[in-house]
């Protein structure tokens, strides 16, 4: 929760250091500043804090599920993304046989999507999914 916690403020700080350098570029006013602001609060308040509570109930329950696994003696998972749409480096995912415990993706490995777009995974070593915020993916039995 920690780790969440401490992505969550640097992310929201992140967005709005560019918010606020562009507005100041384009001549925003303090008002119009301000208002970045509260917007950006709002927000980081409402909906990005039900998203991070969601994705670590899910990063819970994985973690959960594959423990449960490994006891029961299996070895292997196959991911599955359970989005009718996934994002595109959850759908390159999607069917691959994984072991149970390895680490599947390090803290800083770049995964490329179908549209070539990159994510950096600075958040921790990914062992089960989430592979992101709001990541719907699981692995099931194989």
């Amino acid at each position: 929760i920690a780790r969440a916690a401490q992505s969550y403020v640097e992310t929201t700080a992140q967005r709005l250091t560019a918010q606020l350098a562009q507005a100041k570029a384009e001549g925003a006013t303090d008002a119009v500043q301000r208002q970045i602001v509260r917007t950006m609060f709002e927000e980081a308040t409402t909906a990005r804090a039900r998203q991070m509570v969601q994705t670590e109930q899910h990063r819970t329950d994985q973690a959960a599920q594959m423990a449960a696994r490994q006891a029961l003696g299996d070895e292997f998972g196959i991911w599955r993304t359970t989005s009718a749409k996934p994002c595109v480096y959850c759908a390159g995912l999607n069917g691959r046989r994984v072991r149970l415990g390895d680490v599947l993706f390090h803290k800083g490995d770049r995964l490329t999507g179908a549209d070539g777009k990159q994510m950096t995974l600075g958040y921790a070593d990914v062992l089960h999914p989430p592979l992101h915020v709001s990541c719907a993916c699981v692995v099931e039995r194989a």
